[in-house]
């Protein structure tokens, strides 16, 4: 993933490897609470907004206003290690995961 962070937008790039081949994602939000709408391939639409909350970075996003997500996303002291936590809500209860990125300096 390669996130590029120039106010007001923060743009994030990733590349999936699946059993049907490669497929890289782009997508760009806005920071400071305004709202940023993304098409999805299969149909429907993401909102999300993102604000800073002092060290964190907070999205809070919906599937067509449903199914709320929101994303923490908090960077170490050394700015080595990104950690992303994610609470998808759902009508038997939230959903939480973690995930832990470690920095590569690009070549």
């Amino acid at each position: 993933m390669v996130i590029v962070h120039k106010d007001p937008s923060l743009t994030m790039k990733s590349i999936l490897t699946t059993p049907q081949g490669e497929r890289t994602q782009e997508r760009q939000v806005s920071l400071g609470g305004i709202e940023s709408a993304r098409e999805l391939e299969g149909g429907g639409k993401v909102l999300t907004r993102a604000r800073w909350e002092g060290e964190k970075l907070i999205f809070q996003q919906s599937l067509d206003a449903q199914h709320p997500v929101v994303e923490t996303w908090s960077l170490s002291p050394d700015r080595k290690t990104l950690t992303f936590t994610r609470t998808l809500g759902s009508s038997t209860g939230p959903l939480s995961s973690r995930m832990i990125f470690d920095r590569v300096e690009r070549k």
